[in-house]
C-alpha cells in the first residue's frame, strides 16, 4: 500500500493540521543521526542488541505521507538488519493515545513488509511516566549486550517527570534525546490564566536539586541538562528551534557517555542545518538564494567565539587535544573537523596556544599536547 492511500485510509486518526518546517527538520536531525549511532552499534562487536525506545511515538505518519521519527528509525533498522543478520534491532514505540498507536502498528507491517527475522517491534499504550517506571520491568532481557537510545518527544513540557528518564539512564546504558519544550515553561510557569499548566511542570521538576519558578528557561535547560549528566552519561549537546517570529520552541538535548556520539550528532547538526546558531522555522513556499556560503560565514562566527573561550578555560594549562576537543563539542556548535583549522591552527600561529610537538609527528595534532599562554591583546 503507498503511504497516500494509508493516509487516506486512516485520516481520521492523524494530526489534524498541516506539518511545519520544524518538525520536518527535527525528524531529519534525529533520524540522520540515529542512522549514524546505528552504524556504530551494529559494527560494535560486543553489542548483540540495537534499541530504539520511543516514548510518545504518535502515528508515526503525517497528512502529507511524511514519516514520523519512529518509522524513520524503522526503515533505518531495516537497512542495518539485512547487513547484520546476528543483531537484533529492537523498536520500542509508546503513546498514551490507543488509536494512534493502532496506525503505527498497521503502518509497521507496511514498512517492514518483509517482516525481517531479526527486528522486533513492542508496543505500549501508556502515560509516558508509567512507560518509563516499567520499562525494565517488561523488556529487562532486551537491555543486556545492548546499545540503547531513549528518545523523549512529549507533547508539553508537564508531560513527563524528568527524574524518570534520570531514573531510566541510571538503570539502563543508554543514551537520550529529550525535546525540552522551552516554550511552554516561559509561557506558563508563572501565568496566573494557566494554574493546570503551572501546576504540570512544577510535578516535572520535583526532586530535581535547584528547580525555582523564577527561573527563566534557559536556566531550566541548563538545570536538565546537568541533572540528566548520570555517571558515565556525562557528556551533551542542546540545539534550539524557533518559531516563524523568533520566540524560542523548544531544544533537542543529547546526552551520552560517547565522544563518539558528539562527534555523529555534530555532523547532523551541521549537515542539517549547516551551522545555524538555531533554527529558525519557515513554512512559506518560497525560499529565496543566498549570496552567501552560509556554512563558510557560520563556520568564521563560531570559530571566534570558541577561540576566545578555550584561552578563557585552559589558560595556563598544558592540556591534550582530547580534553580540547570535548570542551569545544560541548560548549559550542564547532563539530570535531573543524578544530584544527579553525581554532588550533589560527591561535598556535598567534603565539597564544603552543604545541608541544611531543608525538612522532608535527602534523599529528590529535594525540599531541599544548601549552595554553594566556590572553593576548592581538585580534583573535
Amino acid at each position: 500500500m503507498e503511504l497516500k492511500e494509508f493516509v487516506k485510509l486512516n485520516k481520521n486518526k492523524l494530526q489534524k493540521k498541516d506539518i511545519q518546517n520544524i518538525t520536518k527538520h527535527k525528524i531529519d536531525y534525529i533520524s540522520d543521526y540515529v542512522n549514524s549511532w546505528g552504524i556504530i552499534a551494529s559494527n560494535y562487536q560486543s553489542c548483540l542488541q540495537v534499541n530504539f525506545i520511543d516514548c510518545m511515538c504518535n502515528a508515526g505518519i503525517y497528512n502529507d505521507t511524511t514519516l514520523g521519527t519512529p518509522m524513520r528509525v524503522l526503515k533505518i533498522f531495516i537497512n542495518l538488519a539485512q547487513k547484520h543478520k546476528t543483531k537484533v534491532f529492537n523498536l520500542f514505540l509508546n503513546d498514551y493515545d490507543k488509536e494512534k498507536v493502532e496506525v503505527i502498528k498497521e503502518l509497521s507491517k507496511e514498512i517492514n513488509k518483509d517482516n525481517i527475522q531479526n527486528i522486533n517491534i513492542f508496543y505500549s499504550v501508556e502515560d509516558v511516566n508509567k512507560y518509563l517506571e516499567s520499562f525494565n520491568k517488561k523488556y529487562n532481557k532486551y537491555m543486556y549486550n545492548s546499545l540503547s537510545l531513549l528518545f523523549v518527544d512529549p507533547y508539553n513540557f508537564g508531560d513527563v517527570k524528568i527524574k524518570n528518564i534520570k531514573a531510566f539512564l541510571q538503570n539502563n546504558y543508554s543514551e537520550l534525546l529529550f525535546n525540552y519544550f522551552c516554550s511552554d515553561y516561559y509561557r506558563n510557569i508563572n501565568n496566573p490564566f494557566a494554574i493546570v499548566k503551572h501546576d504540570e511542570i512544577i510535578e516535572s521538576m520535583n526532586d530535581v536539586p535547584g528547580f525555582s519558578s523564577e527561573m527563566t528557561y534557559t536556566d531550566v535547560l541548563e538545570l536538565i541538562r546537568n541533572y540528566l549528566k548520570v555517571g558515565e552519561n556525562d557528556l551533551s549537546f542542546a540545539y534550539e528551534f524557533r518559531t516563524s517570529k523568533n520566540a524560542p520552541f523548544y531544544h533537542i538535548l543529547y546526552i551520552t557517555r560517547n565522544k563518539k556520539g558528539l562527534v555523529k550528532i555534530k555532523d547532523s547538526y551541521w549537515k542539517i542545518f549547516e551551522g545555524e546558531s538555531f533554527y529558525l522555522n519557515d513554512d512559506s513556499s518560497v525560499k529565496q538564494e543566498s549570496l552567501i556560503d552560509i556554512k563558510d560565514l557560520n563556520e568564521e562566527q563560531h570559530a571566534q567565539k570558541v577561540k576566545i573561550e578555550v584561552i578563557k578555560e585552559f589558560s595556563g594549562k598544558k592540556v591534550d587535544f582530547n580534553k580540547i576537543e570535548l570542551f569545544i563539542l560541548e560548549n559550542s556548535m564547532l563539530r570535531s573537523g573543524q578544530i584544527i583549522k579553525l581554532v588550533l591552527n589560527p591561535l598556535i600561529e598567534n603565539g597564544q596556544i603552543i604545541k608541544c610537538n611531543e608525538t612522532s609527528s608535527k602534523r599529528n595534532y590529535r594525540e599531541d599536547y599544548y601549552i595554553v599562554c594566556g590572553e593576548k591583546n592581538e585580534k583573535l
